[in-house]
């Protein structure tokens, strides 16, 4: 009473719509009910249709099909149809149940320090984004056709000589490259010092003079980052050009305005921010 015929699996593990769908196509009522299509008859169950013409043809055979399926299937005269949530022994479907099954089916095998998941000092977006990379769960190209989407390159955008990685499109891409070092130049660095995405990730690189495990240069590798990833995008999707310089500009004042608005020290002074951002190590 409460199931549509052709739209809902109750029959095997596919919809009709689908199985028959030439059948399906002469349907007079597309989201007419199972028990509109079914009905009793004294001890007996029959089946009524409503088609626009009478299937002939294929169209004929998928009919005989059907009703050969249907006279294997066992009905009964509940009027207390319902569905149920199998996955939970309440058998009742809430968010809660849901979100339970998710976290210890997906999340048992993943431990990561809260403190490398979140920085207070940037949006939460841009954690997640930096989260999601470090679990190779972004959508690089290499990562949709390893889940068989298919795609007509798996190379670099920016570089058609490499496969676009996680690791290519955040750390060893020539173009990316060249901005690590102009984020590295900015923050008084000589040269681009990575050797692995984790050290990105962790905001663990000692610098000279720097406090370990700053807030701060944490918040800027994730937001060159973050700014990597949209700037990919663009490309990719509106077939922007890679501007390295804009693009330093962009992190630098992208990340000027989130640690002002969320530090609870003293003003920041945005000269002395593009200058020498360490200066600001203790607002972390």
């Amino acid at each position: 009473m409460n199931t549509l015929f052709w739209k809902e699996t109750w029959l095997g593990n596919v919809l009709l719509c689908e199985k028959y769908n030439r059948l399906f196509r002469l349907e007079e009522s597309k989201n007419t009910l199972v028990s509109e299509r079914i009905v009793k008859n004294g001890s007996t169950w029959n089946s009524s249709w409503n088609w626009i013409k009478e299937p002939t043809g294929r169209t004929g055979d998928e009919f005989r099909q059907l009703q050969t399926y249907l006279n294997s299937f066992s009905f009964k005269n509940n009027p207390k149809d319902s569905w149920e949530w199998k996955s939970h022994s309440s058998r009742v479907f809430t968010t809660h149940t849901f979100t339970s099954m998710l976290n210890e089916s997906c999340l048992q095998n993943i431990s990561l320090h809260p403190a490398t998941m979140r920085n207070n000092l940037i949006p939460l977006k841009v954690g997640i984004l930096i989260w999601r990379a470090k679990l190779k769960r972004l959508p690089v190209h290499f990562e949709l056709d390893k889940r068989g989407v298919d795609l007509d390159s798996v190379m670099c955008p920016n570089y058609n000589n490499e496969v676009e990685t996680v690791e290519h499109m955040m750390l060893t891409c020539p173009r990316i490259k060249d901005l690590w070092n102009r984020v590295f130049k900015w923050v008084n660095m000589n040269t681009f010092a990575y050797s692995c995405f984790d050290d990105m990730f962790n905001g663990t690189l000692q610098r000279p003079n720097a406090k370990p495990n700053s807030n701060v240069w944490q918040a800027i590798e994730w937001v060159t980052g973050y700014m990597i990833w949209r700037n990919r995008n663009l490309k990719v999707f509106e077939n922007k050009e890679w501007n390295g310089p804009m693009t330093i500009n962009e992190i630098q004042a992208k990340r000027f305005l989130w640690i002002s608005s969320r530090s609870k020290k003293s003003k920041i002074d945005w000269n002395q921010w593009l200058l020498n951002p360490n200066i600001y190590e203790d607002h972390g």
